[in-house]
């Protein structure tokens, strides 16, 4: 599968600016901003990506509803969505698996924890719940 537009559910500017860097890094083309929930759904209505990075707890529209909404679009039925979070609780992250998520990712993204996610996204791997890089350094996601 090759990545070329990403869409990134952020409110934080910071945030946002880092996301794209990595993405870019990563190489993805294209990557779009969205600082909400509902912004994010109008922007994938005129907009095909090929991942969608939401935190959990996205102003206005959650991103377990933000999946769960794209999940019933015609066009949203495929897109990996990617939970992003600073420490989840490991229970949380289990039910957006569930849900469909293709994995998480803890903030900051950091470059190998997303070049593997890629990577399992791209073979068709099982979504993922912690990094081998944090899995390595202690860092699970709790």
């Amino acid at each position: 599968m090759k990545f070329r537009t990403a869409l990134i559910v952020e409110p934080a500017i910071l945030e946002q600016k880092r996301a794209q860097r990595q993405l870019q890094r990563a190489g993805f083309e294209r990557t779009l901003v969205a600082e909400s929930g509902p912004q994010a759904l109008t922007m994938l209505a005129a907009e095909l990506v090929d991942l969608v990075l939401t935190p959990w707890d996205a102003p206005e529209l959650s991103g377990l509803e933000l999946l769960r909404a794209l999940r019933k679009r015609r066009r949203g039925k495929s897109v990996p969505v990617v939970i992003l979070d600073n420490g989840l609780p490991q229970q949380i992250v289990v039910t957006a698996i569930k849900a469909g998520a293709a994995g998480r990712l803890g903030l900051p993204i950091a470059a190998a924890p997303l070049r593997e996610l890629l990577h399992a996204i791209s073979s068709g791997g099982k979504p993922t719940l912690e990094s081998k890089e944090e899995a390595a350094n202690g860092n699970q996601a709790p």
